[in-house]
C-alpha cells in the first residue's frame, strides 16, 4: 500500500499544482517578463482513455506557470520535498545538468549548479513529475532576467541560423 499512497500524493500534488497554475495564468498580466509566450505550444488534447494521458495535457497546460516559478531569483524552491544546494557557480567552459543535460550558464539552467545533485538553478525550482521533453520545452519558456542580457536565449538571433 505504500507505492501506492506515494502514487496517490503526487497525483493529489499535480492536481494541486494545475489548479494553482490555471489560476495564475488567467490573472497574471505581466507573464511576458519572465516567460517567451510565442514558444508556448498549443496543446492537442487526445482522447483521455486513460488517467495518464489527462495529466500529461494538464501538466502541459501549466508549464508557463512552471517556467515562472523557476525564473524567480529569491526564495526557496517551490518544491518542499528537496532540500537542494549549496549552489555554486559552473566550471569555465560550462557544464551539463544532470537532469535536463542543457548546459550552464544559459537563460534555460540559470547561473548556478547544485553540489549535491549536479541539477542546474532551473531544474531545482520545477518539480520531480515534470522530466524529459517536457522539462525541456518548459526550460525552454524561461526569459533572461533583467540585465542578464550578455545569455544567449535564443541561437538564430545571434548567428544568423536558420532554424
Amino acid at each position: 500500500t505504500a507505492i501506492k499512497n506515494r502514487f496517490h500524493h503526487l497525483r493529489r500534488r499535480i492536481l494541486k499544482d494545475v489548479s494553482k497554475g490555471s489560476r495564475f495564468l488567467s490573472s497574471v498580466p505581466d507573464l511576458h517578463r519572465t516567460v517567451i509566450i510565442g514558444r508556448v505550444r498549443a496543446t492537442h488534447p487526445h482522447e483521455c482513455t486513460d488517467g495518464e494521458t489527462e495529466l500529461t495535457n494538464k501538466i502541459h497546460s501549466i508549464l508557463p506557470y512552471l517556467a515562472s516559478l523557476s525564473n524567480t531569483e529569491s526564495g526557496p524552491p517551490p518544491t518542499h520535498f528537496y532540500t537542494f544546494g549549496p549552489f555554486r557557480e559552473p566550471s569555465s567552459g560550462g557544464e551539463q545538468c544532470k537532469r535536463c543535460l542543457l548546459f550552464a550558464p544559459s537563460a534555460q539552467t540559470g547561473t548556478h549548479m547544485c553540489t549535491a545533485t549536479g541539477y542546474c538553478e532551473a531544474c531545482t525550482r520545477i518539480p520531480t513529475y515534470v522530466s524529459c521533453d517536457m522539462l525541456r520545452e518548459c526550460l525552454n519558456l524561461r526569459k533572461c532576467p533583467d540585465g542578464r542580457s550578455e545569455i544567449i536565449e535564443e541561437w538564430s538571433s545571434q548567428v544568423g541560423c536558420p532554424f
